[in-house]
This record gives C-alpha cells, sequence and structure tokens, in this order.
C-alpha cells in the first residue's frame, strides 16, 4: 500500500518496549537472538562442551570407576538432564508470561519497584536466560548417589544440600560483590537489570553460573546427594529463582476455590527455611537496587550473621498504606 509506514524490525520492537532506564543499551543487553548472542559469546557453547567433556573423561579414570562402583553410582543421563532443561525453559516463558497478562491484578501494593514499569518484551534477558538453562545440559554425565533409602535420608540430604549451597552460593556472591575485578569479570552482567524480571534469574555470565550453580551441583552429587534429592531441588528451586526475580511478591495468589496460597506451597515445600529465615523477592529484589546486601541464595541467617540482611521495600498493604500516606 502506497505511502505506509514500513514495519519495524523485531530489533526495533525491542527497543520500543525496552524501559526508560535501559534507553542506552547496555552491552549486555544487546543480543536478541540466540544466533546473536552466541556469535558475540561463544563461551556459553564451548565452555558446557568441555564441562560436560571433562565430566564424562573423570567416568574412565580407574580411582573414580571403584568410587562410583563402591557407590552404586551412575550418570544423571541425557534424557533427565534434557527433560529438566527443557522444564526451565518452557518454565521462564510461562512466568513471565503470567506475571505480564496479570500484572494488572498484582501491581497494586505488589510489585517491589512500583515507580519502574515492567519490562515487558525482555528479549536480550529471555536469549542469555534461555542459553544459560540449556547449559544444564552438562548434568547429563554427572555421576549420581541412588534414589534415598527413607524418608529420613531423604529430608536429611534435603536439607544437607540446600545449606550447603547456599553457604556456598553466601560466600561465592558475596566475594564477587567485595572485590572490583571478580565483579566485573563474573557478576556486573547480572546486576545489568535493577528491576527484576524472571530472565534476570539466569542473566548470567557463564563462568558465574559455573562457580555458584555447576560446580555446587557437581561436588555435592559426587558425595552425598541422592538422585531423588537432585532433582526434587532443581525443579523446586528453579521454580524459587524465577519466583525471587519477578519483580513481584507473588505469595499471596491463591489456589482457585481454596484458602491455600503460593507462600503456603511454597512454605510446605521448603519447610526447613523456617528456622533459617527465607530469602524472599523483597530481600532479593532489594539487593538488585541496592547492591551490598542480601547476598545468601535461599535462608536470611548468613546475612543476618555477618550484618548483611536488608529487609528492603514494604509490599502488600504496607506498601498501599504508604503511597496513600503520600498522595495526602
Amino acid at each position: 500500500m502506497t505511502g505506509s509506514a514500513e514495519c519495524p524490525m523485531p530489533s526495533e520492537v525491542a527497543e520500543m518496549k525496552k524501559p526508560k532506564a535501559l534507553a542506552q543499551t547496555p552491552e549486555p543487553l544487546k543480543y536478541l537472538t540466540l544466533d546473536e548472542f552466541w556469535r558475540a559469546k561463544p563461551q556459553f557453547i564451548v565452555g558446557p562442551l568441555i564441562v560436560g567433556a571433562l565430566i564424562r573423561a573423570v567416568w574412565e579414570l580407574p580411582a573414580a570407576k571403584a568410587y562410583f562402583e563402591r557407590n552404586n553410582m551412575e550418570m544423571l543421563g541425557f534424557w533427565t538432564a534434557l527433560h529438566y532443561t527443557a522444564f526451565a525453559l518452557v518454565l521462564s516463558f510461562a512466568f513471565h508470561g503470567f506475571v505480564v497478562v496479570y500484572r494488572g491484578y498484582m501491581e497494586d501494593g505488589h510489585k517491589v519497584q512500583p515507580d519502574k514499569e515492567l519490562w515487558t518484551s525482555p528479549a536480550a534477558a529471555a536469549t542469555r536466560s534461555s542459553s544459560v538453562i540449556m547449559s544444564e545440559l552438562v548434568y547429563s554425565a554427572l555421576p549420581v548417589l541412588p534414589v534415598s533409602s527413607s524418608w529420613v535420608h531423604f529430608l536429611a540430604a534435603l536439607v544437607g544440600f540446600a545449606v550447603v549451597w547456599d553457604a556456598l552460593f553466601f560466600v561465592g556472591h558475596g566475594v564477587m560483590h567485595k572485590f572490583p575485578t571478580l565483579y566485573k569479570n563474573f557478576h556486573k552482567t547480572h546486576h545489568t537489570i535493577k528491576d527484576p524480571n524472571c530472565f534476570g534469574a539466569y542473566f548470567v555470565t557463564y563462568q558465574s553460573h559455573l562457580i555458584l550453580e555447576q560446580l555446587v551441583v557437581i561436588a555435592c552429587c559426587a558425595t552425598f546427594v541422592p538422585r531423588d534429592v537432585l532433582m526434587f531441588t532443581l525443579y523446586t528451586g528453579t521454580f524459587g529463582t524465577f519466583s525471587q526475580h519477578a519483580g513481584f511478591e507473588m505469595g499471596h495468589l491463591k489456589v482457585p476455590f481454596t484458602p491455600i496460597t503460593l507462600d503456603h506451597i511454597l512454605t510446605a515445600l521448603s519447610f526447613y527455611a523456617l528456622p533459617l529465615g527465607g530469602m524472599t523477592t523483597t530481600h532479593h529484589d532489594w539487593h538488585h537496587e541496592k547492591f551490598n546486601n542480601n547476598y545468601a541464595l535461599s535462608f536470611t541467617y548468613l546475612d543476618r550473621l555477618f550484618g548483611t540482611l536488608q529487609e528492603g521495600r514494604p509490599t502488600g498493604e504496607a506498601q498501599v498504606k504508604m503511597k496513600a500516606g503520600k498522595a495526602q
């Protein structure tokens, strides 16, 4: 049709929908497709291939082979790793879609940073997040112990895994923040996004993901974590990390026709967080906003112990009342 404007390219649409705070595109947010991203960041292909090959090579070492046989250990397997990877990919887009579609229902008091507009089309964040999640296929050759021998064994390993991972994450994350060179090369990318969305959970460098997640999983599985505890932790933990980075406190959402809320479900799945204190969306959102606090992964007790715990912005009724007070 003569005189009509040309349709914008996908990259132009992404630019139009980008929050004003990101009008000047930082380098980590330049790559909107996997093709672009992998050409610019080949370490996200080369790194997992090397890690996967090294894990597989360990199986050929006589000492390792004897250790694995003595403990009845097997490889996690490609199809199990693929199932989890596909689940995490689908969940990331489903989670973001849910937030975008129902944000009007949640914005009144439940957006953690209420003055910032929700980034509805974060193509670059989704691309990097997807690439990081795909690197979880390295778990295919992961040596894992047989399933738990009893409920007591399952619960002990579950709590032990959560506490160990949280402690290692607290130390590694804190060190990356304290030393500028480490921060620049490992963690700065994650803080490009100041107002998190669920794709921000895995908006990281590969080297950061390797240190703070994959090496921890490999070490724990090789020593004390049974197969069923690993899978339970990966599936529930992935939902938890998307929730922490959602930008909204979603715990008030109810299961239809019941009084059961998302908070009730998450508390039941991680009951062991009650005495240790649970790291919430508000806590982690405040970390993105203020930078030097709330370093832990799952619990608050280490931040409380070392003086780095900050509660963050009020949400829910407290936020509504605060807004009303300012309006008067």
